[in-house]
């Protein structure tokens, strides 16, 4: 989720932007982006330290599974407590939309609740006036300024670019199995043997598991040296790696 995108939510949750809006804007992704934005949501929401209560209460309106295994819980860790609630969400392509607009109304209803405890003494942008265009400017100015410094920031520049290199790699085995899978295939089969399962698993993932820990030691330094929320972090390390991607997708780019 762009910073631009996450503005329009917390707008929503003021009351300055309808929830038409969002909605449209919802629509207009395919259903993989559709789904990762949903999972943007339970993020955004368990920032906000979502009450039992209201949790249940998104749970209960959440769409009825209508086809396929695709339900999933997702738990918001309580600080200072044990104890975890979890939010059943259906992925089903066919009620994403209605998820949605569910996740949504949760955002809104939590937000409302911490708006009230920190717009007096508003340290984060989100509990800013978001009503005033400056402001709103002045927080997609900052994150841009970050960002590029980040992205020049030498001491950074070797692991952002292993991260779009292994990234770029997974992509290619990807794409070069789905071609020799259509290239081979000739109507027979075999029995497939757990280690072949297996192998095949640890080939198909490599590079994926190595850009995730290092992407993990990244984000922690970020984080650490920028006073930034993990998820704050994770979102400008999108953007800096995406940088990197497109520069290794046309190397006459440069920084």
């Amino acid at each position: 989720m762009s910073l631009e995108e996450e503005v329009m939510i917390v707008e929503f949750a003021q009351g300055i932007r309808s929830e038409d809006d969002l909605f449209d804007h919802f629509r207009q992704l395919n259903d993989d982006d559709k789904t990762d934005r949903i999972f943007d949501m339970t993020r955004l929401i368990g920032e906000l330290e979502p009450t039992n209560f209201e949790i249940e209460q998104a749970s209960a309106n959440m769409p009825t599974r209508s086809a396929g295994p695709v339900e999933i819980g997702v738990y918001f860790p309580r600080k200072k407590r044990l104890t975890q609630v979890s939010l059943r969400i259906d992925l089903a392509n066919d009620v994403l939309e209605k998820s949605y607009l569910t996740l949504l109304k949760l955002f809104k209803a939590t937000y409302q609740r911490q708006f009230v405890l920190e717009r007096k003494n508003a340290v984060d942008w989100w509990f800013q006036d978001l009503a005033d265009n400056n402001a709103v400017a002045n927080i997609l100015t900052n994150h841009r300024a970050l960002v590029e410094e980040i992205y020049q920031h030498p001491g950074f520049r070797g692991e952002f670019a292993s991260i779009a290199k292994l990234h770029q790699a997974s992509q290619m085995l990807r794409a070069a199995k789905v071609q020799n899978a259509q290239s081979s295939a000739s109507g027979t089969y075999h029995f497939v043997r757990y280690e072949e399962i297996v192998t095949a698993s640890i080939e198909d993932n490599k590079y994926n598991y190595a850009a995730f820990m290092l992407s993990g030691s990244v984000m922690r330094a970020l984080s650490k040296r920028y006073h930034l929320k993990p998820f704050r972090a994770v979102q400008v390390m999108q953007e800096v790696v995406g940088r990197y991607t497109r520069e290794l997708d046309e190397p006459g780019e440069t920084g």
